[in-house]
């Protein structure tokens, strides 16, 4: 079987339009997720990552008592 006859029996048994077009809106929706993600995920990281003065980072399970103690308010 030559590639001419495969290609001609993939155009005429091939994936109807309307189930490619379904498949092509899932993709553009699981693109537009993934870099919604990749915002949040920066922006996340932007907000855990301490900057250079502080002496703790700014998101952490201990950051309100650590800011407290060096702002003299925790016992």
């Amino acid at each position: 079987m030559s590639i001419y006859s495969l290609y001609a029996l993939m155009n005429r048994y091939g994936v109807p339009e309307a189930e490619r077009k379904a498949v092509d809106t899932q993709s553009d929706e699981m693109q537009r997720q993934k870099a919604e993600l990749k915002r949040a995920r920066e922006e996340r990281d932007i907000l855990k990552n301490r900057p250079t003065r502080l002496p703790v980072a700014l998101m952490n399970r201990n950051s309100k008592r650590v800011h407290c103690m060096h702002a003299g308010l925790w016992p």
